[in-house]
């Protein structure tokens, strides 16, 4: 759950800082996207802890939550950032 709340926190985050470049129907297409990019992540962390419930090895177990937490990490700072430079390009920010 610890994780849950804190992938929500970083989108929350990304929503605040993307507030002054966005207009209004622009927010609102970026709120509706955010449940789904959390259910994403909640996906994907319960899809971690799953496979960690299965396999019985203590070593594989470590193993399967360190590639399942890297693709998580890399999945949740891959979206907010792409967001971010999408917007700042719109905008003219960056070349």
């Amino acid at each position: 759950m610890e994780m849950n709340a804190s992938f929500i926190g970083l989108y929350a985050i990304t929503v605040y800082y993307l507030y002054g470049y966005l207009e209004k129907r622009e927010r609102l297409e970026w709120l509706l996207l955010l449940p789904v990019l959390m259910a994403l992540t909640i996906t994907i962390t319960n899809t971690n802890a799953y496979y960690e419930n299965i396999v019985t090895n203590p070593l594989e177990q470590n193993i399967v939550s360190f590639i399942a937490s890297f693709i998580i990490l890399a999945v949740c700072l891959t979206i907010p950032v792409s967001i971010v430079l999408f917007f700042k390009k719109r905008k003219g920010e960056v070349q």
